[in-house]
């Protein structure tokens, strides 16, 4: 039996955190940026992404 990680498989909410953290970053001339791994977590959850 393998490990399953939060950052593999962030539950809806979860991902709508970071992506929130990631916009109001931005929205202060980029003072947050997320991580590589945080970026690969919410990729899936990102509004354009495929389904």
């Amino acid at each position: 039996m393998g490990h399953v990680y939060l950052w593999q498989t962030p539950d809806r909410l979860q991902a709508a955190y970071l992506l929130l953290v990631e916009s109001l970053g931005r929205a202060d001339d980029g003072s947050y940026q997320l991580s590589e791994v945080e970026q690969q977590a919410v990729a899936s959850h990102r509004p354009d992404a495929q389904a």
